[in-house]
Parts: structure tokens; C-alpha cells; sequence
């Protein structure tokens, strides 16, 4: 039962409210912070630092990320300083520890060693691999193009003016609209072998990629050769 003085305070909320019983539901709900502590470009570059450091085969330790994190915000300030926004702050150890653990296992175990030794290690009962030796296979995929993702990567996009933005950006609706890379990309050592670009993925953009012109200063032994030829030319030159 609440005491004289609780009671008295419900009684104030509900005149003031002009008798409307809302009022006197309980407003707990609204306590606590309610907006992110940590600004979504430096929860980027946590990531971007979990990537470059954690991601090793090493298992190298926190303290190597936060370091990595440390100068990357400090880039990231110099460009924001330029174009007159305000500085982001480092976070805590604990913050990148607590983000660390939110990979799963397998994902980690994928970023460090592999798909194919993580469904090996991870996988009750599979042990195959898909291809030892270079040339054994291949994959072939298709992707459409942007000029605009390593101009904003880079940090160019915000040294342009208005008008060379306007052309880059019809630049940008016709590449997409008309472009596809198509990639082959040896399975065993992971190299990409060939790739061309057309307007439409088909079989014969496929067929032209399967054969790479290797420039004779690097491979004296050929001026074309298949994707696997190439690839084993490239590692080893006495093959």
C-alpha cells in the first residue's frame, strides 16, 4: 500500500493531466539512455580493425586491436576535421572485447583459416576438399561495377565539386546499368585467373575468360594460354 505522500503525488499528476487516467500509468519505461553511445562510423572501424588484427592466424591479442583502432580514428579525424565535422572518440578495451565476442566461432574460424578447413574442423564427419593441386578447378562469377565505392573509400569523393560529382554520378548509372565483371578464380590457391567485362553475363563472356593474355615480359613461354596454365606459370615459371 502506498504511503500519504505517493498518493498525493498521483493526486497532483492526475489534476494537472485535467482527470485523465493515462496519467497515472507508470513512466518507468522512459529511464536509461535511449540514443547509441557509440557513433556508427566508429563502430566501421572497429570492425575495419578486427578484420586487419584479430583475423590473423597469430590469434593476436585485444590490446593489438585497439591499438590498430587508435590510428585509424586518428585518419578518420583528419579527413572529418577537413570538412568541418566533429572528432570521433576511441572506445575502451572492454567495448572491443565485448564486440569480439559476437563473432561465432565459425565465423572465426572461416576469417582465419578458410571455408574449406573450418566445414573440415567445424562439420561432423567431412573431411573432402574440393581441390589440391592448381587448375583442378575453377569458379566463375559475375558482379556489376562501382566507381563510386573506392572514391568514397579513399576519401576523393570529398575533394570534388559539385559538378564533377554530377558527372561521376552519371558515370556511375551507366556502368551499373551496363557493365558486369565476369571472374575465374582457381579454387586450390584462392588467384583469380582471368576476368572480362561485358554488357550481359553469358556463355560466351564465359568462354572468353577462360582464355588470359600474359604479357611475354612475365611469361616469355606464351602469349595466351588457358586459365590453368597461367595460374601454374605464375607460381612456379619452370613449369
Amino acid at each position: 500500500m502506498p504511503k500519504g505522500r505517493t498518493l498525493k503525488l498521483y493526486w497532483t499528476r492526475y489534476v494537472d493531466a485535467n482527470f485523465d487516467e493515462m496519467a497515472l500509468v507508470d513512466q518507468s519505461w522512459l529511464r536509461g539512455n535511449r540514443k547509441p553511445r557509440i557513433h556508427w562510423r566508429v563502430r566501421e572501424l572497429i570492425d575495419q580493425a578486427i578484420e586487419d588484427i584479430y583475423l590473423d592466424l597469430k590469434d593476436p591479442r585485444v590490446s593489438a586491436v585497439l591499438r590498430r583502432l587508435e590510428t585509424l580514428v586518428v585518419f578518420e579525424n583528419e579527413k572529418r576535421r577537413s570538412i568541418g565535422q566533429d572528432p570521433l572518440h576511441p572506445v575502451s578495451h572492454k567495448t572491443i572485447s565485448a564486440h569480439i565476442a559476437k563473432i561465432s566461432p565459425t565465423a572465426l574460424a572461416i576469417a582465419r583459416n578458410g571455408e574449406r578447413a573450418a566445414a573440415n574442423s567445424q562439420t561432423r564427419g567431412r573431411t573432402d576438399t574440393r581441390a589440391l593441386m592448381i587448375g583442378e578447378e575453377v569458379e566463375i562469377d559475375e558482379c556489376k561495377l562501382s566507381l563510386m565505392t573506392p572514391i568514397r573509400r579513399f576519401g576523393w569523393w570529398e575533394k570534388l565539386s559539385q559538378d564533377e560529382r554530377t558527372a561521376l554520378q552519371e558515370i556511375e548509372d551507366f556502368i551499373q546499368a551496363r557493365l558486369w565483371l565476369v571472374l575465374v578464380i582457381d579454387v586450390a590457391s584462392r588467384m583469380p585467373l582471368g576476368w572480362t567485362l561485358t554488357d550481359a553475363p553469358s556463355h560466351k563472356a564465359t568462354l572468353a575468360v577462360t582464355v588470359i593474355p600474359c604479357h611475354r615480359s612475365v611469361l616469355p613461354v606464351c602469349a595466351t594460354t588457358t586459365a590453368a596454365d597461367c595460374a601454374m606459370l605464375r607460381l612456379n615459371p619452370h613449369y
